[in-house]
């Protein structure tokens, strides 16, 4: 009973996030991953497993949305002429 609060709290923070965020890259990418922990889950035998399966889902994909960000922020200055080398 935990895994399913546990869960809907997640997909509460994922939704909060995504409108927060407002942006269709980070929008597919959590689409994706709650489609393949929804897909993956199917075949898992109790309710546990599926919601353990479907928040590390959701997780990796908050993890790929993080590292896209800190990617985008690095490069972004890249190219221009600027006297630092880090963009910070």
């Amino acid at each position: 009973m935990t895994y399913i609060w546990l869960t809907t709290i997640l997909i509460l923070m994922l939704i909060l996030i995504l409108i927060h965020q407002n942006s269709a890259g980070d929008s597919a990418i959590l689409a994706a991953s709650l489609a393949a922990g929804t897909k993956l889950a199917t075949k898992a035998p109790t309710i546990g497993q599926k919601a353990l399966i479907l928040t590390s889902t959701a997780a990796l994909g908050l993890g790929a949305i993080g590292v896209k960000n800190v990617v985008n922020n690095v490069t972004e200055n890249l190219g221009k002429s600027s006297n630092k080398f880090l963009p910070f």
